[in-house]
């Protein structure tokens, strides 16, 4: 767009001499000249007016709560949008999440209830899978965009007013999931309860449910000493993980990172205690098999210390886990959970999350290989111990430790 611009620009002077470049032009062929110039302009200014005239587009630009937990109702409004007029129906990319319009009460005369504009009842089946779909509004002006809606496992609540400073935070459980809106120039405050020796993941999700907001996150102890920092972990997402020192409450403040603010500056952060996913040994595997895994991560029940392996000095887990892969590779929906990078959009594979009695995990993707898959046996750091493999074969590796 901006070259074409300067394209223009550019040409502008070159039309304009060619049509008044010669001084010799006659009266009448003047009088045409600028006939011709007039009913371009009019031309011109109708096709701008018939452009500007044309029907509104349903937008919808966010939505409040941004999600639920399995097996629950949430009330749900349309909380930023353009030309949702008469929006009364909820569209959800799946089938087990439906919504019904919230009409008013009834009061003292007898008048029909009528619907509350942009105010929806969610219900989410059980069975609904753990993940980020999609929800559009319908109304007079058609059907809106998508934006997120996340489903989750843990108990959830919503962001109350007033919780803007430490000494006013708003108190939640571990193992649960906060949905809330930065205040611009304020902070958002929220406290929890923690024991010693418990491992607390705070994994806030904005940048990658489609939120304007930027978030960061800061952790305190209950003398206001500042513990743990974090911004853009995932993607321009933060990430915590506090391994607790000590019995007490523990204050958690989130903000945007440039104090922005607003109903489009919505998140969700899950502050709990169950298994995280950093990645998974093979990262692929042939479609149709059950194979080993090993994953490494975090609160893995079962697992055992993964030695020399952490990152950003938090030390990492490791658990051997059987995963089957479907046959059916066109059945499956890859990485619906998160964004992709465009060089990774066509990528075969499936989203898997580790299920324990804590909760699920995050998601992770485990692509299809197209041959054997080889792993890299070690030592082989120079010629004279070279790994041989029979072809055709995926290769699997590791760097490690440093200048492997």
């Amino acid at each position: 767009m901006t070259l074409f611009f300067r394209r223009l620009r550019a040409a502008r002077p070159v039309v304009a001499r060619v049509g008044f470049r010669s001084a010799k032009v006659r009266p009448s062929e003047r009088r045409k000249a600028t006939i011709g110039l007039f009913c371009s302009a009019v031309l011109l200014a109708a096709g701008a007016s018939s452009a500007q005239a044309q029907l509104p587009v349903a937008q919808l630009f966010a939505v409040s709560p941004p999600g639920g937990k399995q097996g629950t109702t949430v009330d749900l409004s349309l909380a930023a949008g353009a030309d949702l007029d008469g929006a009364n129906q909820l569209y959800f990319s799946h089938p087990g999440i439906t919504a019904a319009q919230k009409m008013s009460m009834p009061g003292l005369l007898p008048v029909a209830p009528e619907p509350l504009a942009g105010q929806f009842t969610v219900t989410i089946a059980a069975d609904v899978p753990p993940g980020v779909y999609d929800v559009r509004a319908t109304g007079t002006f058609g059907m809106s965009n998508p934006r997120s809606f996340v489903v989750g496992d843990l108990p959830e609540i919503k962001e109350q007013p007033g919780n803007n400073s430490q000494d006013k935070a708003m108190p939640v459980e571990v193992n649960s999931t906060v949905n809330g809106t930065a205040d611009g120039s304020n902070s958002d405050w929220y406290k929890f309860t923690a024991k010693a020796g418990q491992r607390v993941l705070i994994d806030c999700w904005a940048d990658r449910i489609d939120s304007r907001m930027d978030g960061t996150l800061a952790l305190y102890d209950a003398a206001g000493r500042q513990l743990m920092r974090s911004h853009d972990v995932h993607r321009r997402d933060p990430f915590l993980d506090l391994a607790v020192p000590a019995d007490g409450e523990y204050f958690l403040k989130i903000y945007d990172f440039v104090y922005g603010g607003g109903a489009e500056f919505f998140y969700r952060v899950s502050i709990g205690v169950g298994p995280y996913i950093d990645f998974i040994l093979p990262p692929a595997g042939l479609a149709g098999t059950k194979s080993a895994y090993t994953i490494y991560g975090r609160n893995l029940p079962g697992g055992a210390p993964a030695e020399g392996v952490a990152i950003e000095g938090r030390p990492l887990e490791k658990l051997a886990v059987e995963i089957e892969l479907p046959a059916d590779k066109a059945t499956e929906r890859p990485m619906s959970s998160m964004f992709v990078k465009p060089e990774d959009a066509e990528l075969d594979g499936i989203e898997y999350r580790l299920k324990t009695p804590l909760g699920t995990s995050n998601p992770y993707f485990i692509g299809y290989a197209s041959a054997p898959l080889v792993m890299e046996l070690e030592p082989n750091d120079d010629p004279t111990k070279v790994q041989t493999v029979a072809l055709p074969c995926e290769f699997v590796g590791q760097f490690g430790p440093r200048g492997d």
